[in-house]
């Protein structure tokens, strides 16, 4: 997204929510409220269905969603350092066909050390420090929004 002055806003609303808040609680809610006018619209219809596990690109997940926790801002965290990642090598940092395969080297193996095209420089130690920093396992070592800002 880029806003009213031109500065480009990385944006993903795949698991947004607000902070505390029980979406799982929320889509009940709704369905329960909807559900009688669902059913009067169209007799036929199969009842919405839902989803408890997240979906997504698993090669963007964070290690503690592919383990079955709750998305937090730390999730975000990882998943930007897989963009950034992938912008200066050109490739994610974890790929495999298997998705099994993908999910163990996500969860236990380190991020191989980024390599850009031939015409990239040398990464600095800033930005491999911020990789870093993203990509950390553990969720509460990994970088705030504070610390990638400054």
């Amino acid at each position: 997204m880029v806003d009213g002055s031109g500065n480009l806003k990385l944006s993903d609303f795949g698991f947004a929510k607000l902070e505390g808040e029980d979406l799982e609680n929320i889509f009940k809610e709704t369905f329960e409220s909807t559900s009688a006018q669902w059913s009067q619209s169209n007799p036929n219809a199969k009842a919405p269905k839902l989803y408890k596990k997240p979906f997504g690109d698993i090669k963007y997940m964070a290690p503690e969603i592919l383990s079955g926790e709750e998305s937090t801002s730390e999730t975000d965290m990882w998943s930007l350092g897989c963009i950034l990642y992938q912008m200066y090598t050109g490739n994610l940092p974890y790929v495999s066909e298997d998705a099994e395969h993908l999910k163990h080297m996500i969860m236990h193996k380190e991020f191989p050390n980024p390599k850009g095209n031939k015409l990239s420089t040398k990464p600095s130690s800033e930005f491999l420090n911020l990789l870093k920093g993203l990509l950390e396992k553990n969720p509460s070592k990994r970088f705030k929004w504070k610390q990638v800002l400054h």
